[in-house]
């Protein structure tokens, strides 16, 4: 089989994973009651296969490969379209960026007409235009290297963590080689998911080595399981453990840069311009407050996005630390102290159930460290890695959000920027 074939087959896995995946998330809709009734977080869900179902036999399609629709596929458009589905969720995310989003677009249904009353803002607006422009461009680039963040810590926590586990007790324990296979497939999961990414991304033209690199531990833990080769299955843990020390770095700093490049500031000032002039020429007082709105809400979706993207990069250095360990006393005991200050600005003060319990970890350590206790020291230190590494994926998964919502925001302003051509 050629690596197009291969490639080809990978996808159509993956699609049918989706296909499968959604088809559960339609049962659990039906046993909440419906739409109206169904958490948020189903529907996100619903949301996201659909998605990506569509853009898997876009990319098959686009390879030549015949691909059957199916009714579920399109199950959450056909959700929207039902009377009374198609207003902000309540609680849609824990930043509520949707019901942001949908005031934002609100209000620039009034700049068509503003135009024509109020010439003083027009310069202002085709600037508006330039800058949105641009980030538009933005925002695919930002949601793929958020995805491929995303999917590194899959491999750390799906694949990665429970690999380390297990081998401790490979070839002994009854059951230990089942569970490894099914890290593997785990693994497998992620490198597709990897390969689809980099397949839907135009600045991402060639497969990174690292992934590469996954799929050659992938096919290391196979053949070890299948010779039990406990050398070989140690081999392919390493390789997974240099990629997840190396490269979540370069990838975070070029979301970041991309965050940055988007100049959401300076549209709110230009937004806070054209509310003000508006306002100052004595524009009804219904067509300003919808502009207020929409400053407002411009406001507030560049805050979540830059504050997010600075605790992001706050916390990547610490995540890089707490990988550096390989669970070995003296790596630990080493590190201890430059970790311990560095995370300790991140949750020193905070008040938030997450701080406290990494506060109380650290505490243990320090306590064991004194008495040189180094069973204590060693599993404490294990809690403290995995409670800091899922506060980080916490935080992923809310920048995530914000980068899947930014989506919505293109189509409402492409009609602001034909006007302003």
């Amino acid at each position: 089989m050629s690596d197009a074939d291969y490639v080809v087959q990978e996808q159509q896995q993956l699609l049918q994973t989706h296909r499968r995946t959604l088809a559960h998330a339609l049962v659990q809709l039906a046993m909440q009651g419906g739409y109206a009734q169904a958490t948020p977080s189903l529907l996100n869900s619903i949301d996201e296969h659909c998605a990506t179902i569509q853009r898997i036999k876009i990319w098959l399609r686009d390879h030549n490969t015949a691909i059957e629709d199916e009714e579920n596929d399109l199950a959450a458009q056909r959700l929207r379209q039902l009377p009374g589905n198609d207003g902000p969720r309540r609680g849609d995310t824990p930043l509520g960026t949707r019901v942001t989003i949908s005031r934002l677009n609100n209000s620039m249904g009034v700049l068509r007409d503003l135009m024509r009353q109020v010439p003083d803002i027009h310069d202002a607006a085709v600037e508006f235009r330039t800058i949105f422009q641009a980030a538009c461009k933005q925002i695919d680039t930002l949601r793929s290297y958020k995805l491929l963040h995303d999917q590194l810590h899959d491999v750390q926590f799906r694949c990665y963590e429970n690999i380390e586990r297990e081998l401790q007790h490979y070839p002994e324990r009854e059951y230990s080689a089942d569970n490894l296979a099914t890290y593997a497939d785990n693994l497998e999961d992620c490198i597709a998911e990897l390969r689809e990414i980099i397949a839907n991304t135009p600045t991402l033209r060639t497969v990174p080595v690292w992934v590469e690199w996954l799929a050659e531990a992938h096919s290391q833990i196979l053949q070890a399981l299948s010779s039990e080769n406990t050398l070989l299955l140690r081999r392919a843990a390493d390789q997974i453990r240099r990629v997840l020390n190396v490269y979540p770095t370069p990838i975070n700093a070029r979301l970041i840069s991309t965050v940055q490049s988007m100049d959401l500031g300076t549209l709110v000032d230009i937004m806070e311009y054209i509310h003000r002039t508006c306002s100052d020429v004595g524009v009804n007082a219904e067509t300003v407050k919808r502009l207020g709105d929409g400053l407002t809400a411009l406001r507030e979706l560049h805050a979540k996005l830059t504050n997010l993207s600075s605790d992001h990069e706050q916390w990547q250095p610490i995540d890089n630390l707490l990988r550096l360990p390989n669970d070995s006393l003296d790596d630990i005991v080493a590190l201890w102290d430059k970790l311990k200050l560095q995370a300790g600005e991140l949750y020193g003060s905070s008040k938030e159930d997450w701080a406290r319990e990494l506060r109380d970890d650290a505490d243990r350590i320090d306590q064991a460290v004194q008495l040189k206790d180094a069973r204590v020291i060693k599993q404490q230190f294990i809690s403290y890695r995995s409670r800091a590494m899922r506060r980080f994926f916490q935080v992923d998964k809310q920048l995530r959000k914000v980068c899947d919502k930014l989506d919505h925001v293109g189509g409402p302003f492409a009609f602001v920027i034909g006007v302003l051509e």
